[in-house]
């Protein structure tokens, strides 16, 4: 069950909504899931409702078998509308809440206090945020749905720089009463507590080093370490890890456990270091072969494209392959490219190699590295070296590149040397 309810936070499928002016947010259609996990051919259509006082107007187009009433008196779902008003994704499935750990506060009960009633789960999620909410369903005609306990974030899909800390952000409400908090990694099948705090105690029962929780609570100023007001109505229970590594890419859930059950929340993080890009050798001569290395170090993750451009008479031609024409976007030698080397810390290289011969003055050659850390491929460029120059200066002759020339002087000067009166 634990395992279905953290693949049901990480699922979110599209869905409409019907689109009105004015407070509450409109009324949303979701699918809808059975026991099984199967998808109800008609779906649920829910209203947010502001508190119990607020009775429920009849609605004739309403579809009684899957129409639902949610009541928000604290309207944490409503903020999950963006600004135009648009719906967001979402997903209803029933759910059994989990117990209260033990020991959580005096007078635990030993059976769930919703025993016999049905409870539901709903998925909520933005390009903004995510969030999980486990509701209670209670009597009339469309079903009352209460909210019992919400759990999202702002940073459902993190990416954040090899070496730097990362902030994962998670809040939850209501916030009054206990609760426990627990931030988990999954990565490679296996599953990690990174911290546990007990709200009842006031402190962490268990941190791996280096990691901080910031908590916040609804109407209480930001702290110099929290970057904006928590949400209203909610309570903040973010991570912060140390400086990252290869093993931070994964996912992370923060687990949140109330009175009335427990729901979690997934996140991933993406771990992400550019290549050091180098390319060799850093002059190429007229006329002479020579054959380019570029190599990409200490990258993640794996994907990464090397690729190389011609540039001759003002022309960009693409490399297209190992061809011997005189077309001007081919070479006449072959290309080479070596797989992906691991280092110690997890990251990888690679590198390309590229014959070239007949080179021409002037004309460049880029070796192009694409990966998820750039927006644009990065380029490296070496260009061919181009006829040598006279020069005058100070009285002196200096040989910059012509093989030989002529003068008011009876000799003649070679390249590299240089004569005066």
């Amino acid at each position: 069950m634990a395992r279905a309810r953290l693949a049901l936070a990480g699922l979110f499928l599209a869905c409409g909504g019907v689109a009105v002016s004015g407070d509450p947010p409109p009324a949303l259609r979701c699918p809808l899931l059975d026991e099984r996990g199967a998808p109800s051919p008609r779906g649920a259509l829910l209203r947010l409702l502001g508190g119990p006082e607020a009775s429920p107007a009849p609605d004739p187009q309403r579809d009684p078998e899957n129409a639902f009433d949610v009541i928000d008196p604290l309207g944490v779902l409503g903020e999950f509308w963006g600004p135009s008003r648009e719906p967001p994704r979402c997903e209803l499935s029933p759910t059994v809440p989990l117990l209260p750990p033990p020991g959580m506060s005096p007078g635990s009960p030993r059976c769930h206090p919703g025993l016999g009633m049905r409870w539901w789960l709903l998925a909520l999620g933005t390009p903004e945020g995510e969030g999980t909410a486990l509701l209670q369903q209670g009597g009339g005609d469309p079903p009352l749905l209460n909210v019992s306990l919400l759990v999202s974030t702002r940073t459902p899909r993190t990416q954040a720089l090899l070496g730097a800390p990362g902030r994962l952000h998670c809040a939850f409400a209501p916030p009054a009463g206990p609760f426990t908090l627990q931030w988990l990694q999954h990565r490679h099948g296996a599953t990690r507590r990174l911290l546990a705090f007990d709200s009842a105690a006031a402190h962490r029962t268990e941190a791996v080093p280096g990691v901080l929780l910031f908590l916040g609570g609804h109407g209480s100023p930001p702290s110099a370490s929290q970057s904006s007001q928590p949400s209203r109505g909610t309570r903040e229970v973010s991570l912060q890890l140390p400086p990252l590594s290869v093993s931070d890419d994964g996912a992370f859930v923060c687990s949140v456990s109330a009175l009335h059950g427990q729901v979690q929340q997934v996140l991933q993080l993406h771990v992400i270091a550019p290549p050091r890009v180098s390319l060799l050798p850093s002059r190429l001569s007229p006329g002479v072969l020579a054959e380019l290395r570029c190599d990409a170090v200490g990258f993640f993750p794996l994907d990464v494209e090397i690729r190389w451009e011609r540039r001759t008479h003002g022309h960009t031609w693409p490399y297209l392959g190992d061809t011997s024409g005189d077309t001007p976007g081919t070479t006449l030698g072959p290309s080479w490219s070596s797989g992906h080397r691991r280092a110690a810390d997890g990251t990888f290289s690679r590198s390309a190699g590229l014959r070239v011969a007949a080179v021409a003055p002037g004309d460049s050659y880029s070796c192009l590295v694409t990966h998820v850390a750039w927006n644009v491929p990065h380029r490296v460029t070496v260009v061919v070296a181009g006829p040598r120059r006279w020069s005058f200066a100070a009285g002196r002759v200096r040989a910059v590149g012509l093989r030989w020339l002529r003068h008011p002087w009876p000799c003649q000067l070679l390249p590299g040397r240089a004569a005066s009166r």
